[in-house]
């Protein structure tokens, strides 16, 4: 039986990190969209996904869209992000993730309608209640009007003014698809 020493493991796992950093992608260029990002960061609706441990979702021609990000300071405050494409059959997808962006709800599946229908639509996920998004039929990225979040006694418009500071918000288009994220006050 052979055994290794300490130093020998030890490089041998620098040289393993080292790769492993290396073959993450590091090209990342920013799209046009209106997109803050707390912290002075460069772009959150990206071509290539730089950020390790965060999630992305990748959609079509190496596109990449960060639904949210995370924010320790302020654990009440959870994040909606709202993913729509043409071929969809006007379905879009949805996603609630909490202050450290662990994903706490997600539907693959809306009826653009449902969300645009007198009430809104009630979605579901690991929170005590439901978060009510009420999505105007024809609203698009960059009108400030025409998305309203309702959770508990919380009720706004996050593109006009939000609890939480404007970074937290960003609404647009990647190629085809139409994607925002909006924080919202959840506990």
């Amino acid at each position: 039986m052979k055994y290794f020493s300490t130093p020998a493991i030890l490089s041998f796992l620098v040289f393993a990190l080292i790769a492993l950093t290396n073959a993450i992608p590091t090209n990342s260029t920013s799209s046009t969209v209106n997109n803050g990002i707390p912290n002075g960061a460069t772009s959150n609706l990206l071509t290539h996904p730089r950020g390790f441990g965060l999630e992305y979702i990748a959609l079509d021609n190496d596109q990449y869209f960060q639904p949210c990000f995370p924010n320790h300071a302020q654990p009440k405050m959870c994040t909606v992000s709202f993913i729509e494409h043409p071929s969809w059959n006007s379905l879009v997808q949805l996603f609630i993730y909490d202050n450290t962006c662990k994903r706490i709800g997600e539907n693959y599946h809306v009826p653009r309608d449902y969300l645009a229908a007198k009430w809104g639509w009630g979605m579901s996920s690991e929170l005590p209640m439901y978060l009510v998004l009420e999505i105007e039929r024809g609203w698009q990225p960059g009108q400030n009007n025409g998305v309203k979040l309702n959770y508990g006694n919380t009720h706004f418009k996050p593109f006009v003014k939000s609890p939480f500071a404007a970074e937290w918000t960003t609404n647009g288009r990647l190629g085809e698809y139409t994607v925002f994220r909006a924080a919202f006050p959840c506990k």
